[in-house]
């Protein structure tokens, strides 16, 4: 869609909007996303990687499993409601397995009402972010996570 300008008026593009204020917060960060939302997955791997993070997709709790016994990334970024296997189930596996059992989570979800945030929590979760996610916020917490200075 083009929309015309009208005669005599100027734009400006304010840069400080198009790049984040640290572009290399995550910088060779493996981070692994999961979301069975095509859109979430794709926008979500956008996000990290205009913060210099490494991050691999998948669309459900059983493929981010196989993929964490294949290569440990360096902290998990979930969706908790999907069909099948959800968020919740993926952190319990997770966590009763030896060699991920500190990996790093946080979780990613649309509901921010009641108890969500404990629920992610309790299942083994370190951090809970709200749909939609700001990506500053999303960067910042996910280097907590794996303990980098902002």
């Amino acid at each position: 869609v083009t929309l015309p300008l009208l005669t005599g008026e100027t734009t400006s593009v304010d840069s400080s909007r198009s790049a984040p204020a640290n572009s290399s917060l995550l910088s060779g960060v493996r981070v692994l996303v999961v979301d069975d939302e095509a859109d979430a997955r794709m926008t979500l791997g956008a996000i990290l990687e205009q913060f210099g993070a490494e991050p691999t997709v998948v669309g459900s709790a059983p493929d981010a499993f196989d993929q964490i016994s294949r290569d440990c990334p360096d902290v998990l970024l979930s969706d908790v409601a999907m069909p099948g296997e959800d968020g919740y189930t993926l952190i319990r596996r997770i966590r009763a397995t030896v060699d991920a059992s500190g990996l790093p989570a946080a979780a990613l979800s649309a509901y921010v009402g009641g108890d969500s945030q404990a629920h992610a929590l309790d299942a083994g979760f370190q951090a809970y972010l709200a749909k939609p996610v700001d990506p500053t916020l999303l960067a910042t917490t996910l280097a907590t996570l794996v303990h980098r200075p902002e």
